[in-house]
């Protein structure tokens, strides 16, 4: 993420061309090493078995769709933070190229202090602070349309930062809880089920956003609308959270 931020601070002096292959090339390295890992035996009845097990669990399937509704927040975020403080805070080229790398640089802390925060906080039930991050995340995100031109750079990049500590960190936690709810041999199916609904809610995201933006009222209506989605799958959570039992005994 930072990497990727400094590139758009770059690309308002250097070749955008060359900064792609500089990227292409840091992705193909990365696989390269990823050939290196050793795989892990596993045990269980199998890939269909082991998805059916997980598709036929009512709580598991809770948690991922509001995952990945919540997760619109987060690809929103990313996705429309630079043009709208380019448009609403009339920011050029580097100075939304440094709010993005605020916004990575704050979700690289949240997601690490989000993680030692859910061991211990709440008697470790780790699905209270993610509700906690995502009510935070909901508040955020329905004061950005107070970004203008005149108050850019002070309400522009601290609702960069406290964005990048809420809606962009709550994953590590999610993934937590989606593996404390299964028993050890479906972890890697939940969290493979969980993606699905993170990115298909993903893919749903911009599409919603730039239709508000279009029909309801420009930018404003945009962030409300990412808003009531991340409420929306918050509303689960909170369900959950009133009748789950603590971590490590999700599924029981």
């Amino acid at each position: 993420g930072l990497v990727g931020a400094a590139c758009g601070f770059l690309a308002a002096t250097m070749d955008w061309q060359v900064l792609m292959l500089g990227v292409a090339g840091i992705i193909t390295a990365n696989g390269l090493a990823c050939l290196t890992l050793v795989p892990v035996s596993t045990q269980g009845g199998g890939a269909r078995k082991n998805i059916a097990a997980v598709v036929k669990d009512g709580r598991v399937n809770a948690f991922a769709i509001g995952g990945g509704v919540i997760n619109m927040g987060q690809t929103n975020f990313f996705g429309f933070l630079t043009l709208f403080l380019a448009e609403a805070a009339r920011m050029g080229q580097q100075t939304v190229s440094t709010a993005m790398a605020v916004a990575q640089a704050s979700s690289a802390v949240g997601r690490m202090g989000w993680g030692a925060i859910s061991d211990k906080a709440f008697g470790g039930r780790r699905i209270v602070t993610m509700m906690v991050i995502c009510m935070a995340a909901v508040g955020f995100l329905a004061m950005m349309p107070l970004v203008t031109e005149s108050w850019g750079m002070v309400v522009g990049f601290g609702l960069a930062l406290c964005l990048g500590l809420t809606i962009a960190s709550f994953a590590p936690v999610a993934q937590a809880i989606q593996v404390e709810m299964v028993d050890p041999h479906l972890a890697g199916s939940a969290v493979g089920y969980n993606m699905l609904w993170t990115h298909g809610c993903a893919t749903l995201a911009p599409i919603m956003f730039g239709y508000a933006v279009d029909h309801f009222g420009g930018f404003t209506s945009g962030w409300l609308v990412t808003a009531g989605c991340v409420a929306a799958g918050t509303v689960v959570i909170y369900v959950l959270v009133k009748t789950g039992p603590r971590r490590r005994t999700y599924g029981r």
